[in-house]
């Protein structure tokens, strides 16, 4: 499916960038933090690996603090 397929719709929220393409799942919540039953406080953990390895992470940027969207490249979210 390429992206001219989509229907285009508005979004609206503060945007928080993400680096890269082919950002798979293990990336985005390292799998050690998923032996909770619910998602409560997961998102703290979200690309923790990455933010340790780069304090210049936008996730460690006060300016994208509360952000809502995440503007990613392609195949985000792709793996398991």
């Amino acid at each position: 499916m390429s992206p001219t397929d989509f229907t285009r719709r508005q979004v609206t929220g503060r945007g928080i960038p993400v680096p890269g393409n082919d950002i798979d799942t293990d990336r985005i919540i390292p799998a050690r933090f998923l032996k909770a039953v619910t998602f409560e406080g997961m998102g703290e953990h979200a690309f923790e690996d990455a933010r340790k390895q780069n304090p210049e992470h936008p996730f460690n940027s006060p300016a994208y603090q509360g952000a809502s969207v995440l503007v990613v490249g392609q195949n985000f979210g792709c793996g398991s």
